[in-house]
């Protein structure tokens, strides 16, 4: 009996250590833009699914504009949320205007208007990067926070110095779209002109030879435009607050170990890709956050053989595109008569 014992004690011992899984939880932040409700929503989603993992994850929510209202989007409590108020000047009104103006139309790169536009959308961001880098107290608390893992949007290359300068280990580059143009060519994925059009360009995968010649004009200049309006600003404000040896931040960006991407190889126009791009369309969208519908909805959902929810987001509102646009989806509408069509629209011309 003693024998048994001591044979079993040791192996009781050793059964116990190999249950003993091992587990690494990571210290995370999100740099999220507050400049439209589905960029929080989005991030939230993101952020959920990693605090669900078990991760200690922060989102720092930028406040870009003046009024805008996010209170319709729920963010757990496992996430924790720090604010920072980056707005300058700009009304959420205006902001929209802005973004509306060019939603519905193919506008040429030698347009001046987009010249303008571009422009205008550069000089918002700096001036938010700006008050973001002056502000000492969020410097301070990003740097002793010692994150082990940053995420940072694709809009510009600010929080990308954020992370370099409170030397955040790694990062990953997210996407809240499909993969944007400049990123592409930073990461070095091949983008094919012929097939692979610029993502402001009205076109699909199969162009004519006007179309090509628009798209390989688009993506040669899409990098060095983006760089000179965008980045060189940026990278020049941190080196005025920070102090002048900082790195450029394009070649930090260059340097992105992750690219993350909101959306599906399905949905995409086809073009090659790396290993370092990953598609995470729907992620945090579950079933279970399904609600029971309204009698009214309810009863337009028991009519139809099914139902398609129609949406372009907040900054590009339906009523505003072009009457060719709204009668090709009509028609395109038409063709599934047993199919219920739901979209929201504020105008009135549609109406009978």
């Amino acid at each position: 009996m003693s024998l048994l014992r001591k044979v079993m004690h040791p192996l009781l011992v050793f059964s116990f250590i190999l249950l003993l899984v091992p587990c690494n939880s990571y210290k995370m932040v999100l740099f999220v833009p507050n400049m439209a409700n589905s960029q929080i929503l989005f991030n939230s989603r993101v952020a959920e699914t990693l605090a669900q993992a078990g991760h200690d994850v922060t989102m720092v929510i930028i406040a870009v504009v003046d009024d805008i209202d996010s209170k319709d989007v729920k963010i757990t409590k496992g996430v924790k949320i720090h604010r920072i108020n980056a707005s300058t000047g700009v009304k959420m009104k205006d902001f929209e205007e802005e973004q509306r103006d060019f939603a519905f139309e193919d506008v040429p790169v030698w347009d001046p208007r987009l010249r303008e536009h571009i422009n205008r959308m550069a000089t918002f961001l700096r001036m938010s990067c700006r008050k973001m880098v002056e502000n000492r107290e969020f410097l301070n608390w990003l740097e002793a926070e010692k994150f082990d893992l940053a995420f940072s949007h694709m809009f510009d290359v600010c929080p990308i110095g954020l992370i370099h300068y409170a030397k955040i280990p790694s990062w990953i580059w997210l996407n809240s779209g499909a993969l944007m143009d400049f990123v592409a060519n930073y990461m070095g994925v091949p983008t094919i002109p012929s097939y692979t059009p610029p993502m402001v360009m009205e076109s699909s995968d199969h162009m004519n030879f006007i179309e090509r010649t628009k798209s390989f004009i688009g993506l040669t200049l899409v990098p060095f435009v983006w760089r000179r309006i965008f980045a060189d600003g940026e990278t020049a404000i941190f080196r005025e607050l920070i102090g002048p040896d900082f790195p450029d931040l394009v070649d930090v960006a260059k340097k992105c170990p992750l690219v993350m991407v909101n959306s599906n190889e399905l949905y995409d126009l086809p073009r090659p890709t790396l290993s370092k791009i990953v598609n995470i369309g729907e992620i945090g969208i579950q079933k279970k956050d399904a609600k029971p519908l309204s009698q009214e909805f309810q009863e337009i959902v028991d009519t139809a053989e099914g139902i398609v929810v129609f949406s372009f987001g907040t900054v590009a509102p339906s009523h505003k595109m072009p009457s060719k646009w709204k009668l090709a989806f009509i028609d395109a509408f038409k063709r599934f008569p047993r199919y219920h069509f739901l979209c929201t629209y504020q105008g009135t011309d549609l109406h009978g």
